[in-house]
């Protein structure tokens, strides 16, 4: 079964989400409810309007996640939480999809980019970060890039109307991110 697309974002001279020029598409209907987003518009499948301008989750059956992908050039995907219960409670889903799709993404031979969130307090642990490395690891990828927390994208949410409730905590530092992935044979560059 097919369903129509929305899209709320069209760039088209994108430089910032992966190498090169490119044009960027972004959907709504996102499932995932991360409180951290950084692209409120995305989240509701309904018309919003932003009072002004301002990845790929993974998260969709797996034979969803193929046809798109065969007709993929590059790939920019987001891994936030190992943890399946974690993810669910903070994500509001089960990450089970966004894995086996992370593992199909990395045997099918396209070019990729590893993104982590560094959300202080949530996605920045040592713990979740020492699972997600060794799952990158496992799967015999060598680099990621790590995204710090971006504390002006709440301003998204006053323009939907919407209130932005996030209050982030203490951040890890950067050292110690790199450290973690670096003892898994990853670099990570921060972006």
């Amino acid at each position: 079964m097919t369903k129509p697309g929305r899209v709320f974002s069209i760039e088209e001279f994108s430089t910032f989400d992966g190498p090169g020029i490119r044009m960027t598409v972004f959907l709504k209907g996102c499932p995932l409810r991360c409180p951290w987003c950084h692209n409120p518009e995305g989240q509701r499948f309904a018309v919003e309007y932003l009072r002004a301008r301002n990845g790929c989750t993974g998260y969709c059956a797996p034979e969803m996640f193929e046809r798109v992908l065969a007709v993929c050039d590059f790939v920019l995907y987001d891994l936030k939480l190992y943890d399946a219960g974690a993810h669910k409670a903070v994500c509001g889903v089960d990450n089970t999809l966004i894995l086996h799709n992370y593992r199909t993404l990395v045997r099918s031979g396209k070019a990729f980019i590893t993104r982590v969130p560094l959300i202080p307090g949530i996605t920045d642990t040592e713990e979740n970060l020492t699972a997600l490395a060794a799952f990158m690891r496992d799967c015999g990828v060598t680099a990621a890039e790590v995204l710090p927390y971006n504390s002006l994208q709440g301003s998204k949410y006053a323009s939907l109307l919407r209130q932005y409730a996030f209050i982030p905590g203490k951040e890890i530092p950067p050292e110690r991110v790199e450290l973690i992935f670096s003892s898994f044979g990853i670099r990570a560059d921060r972006i």
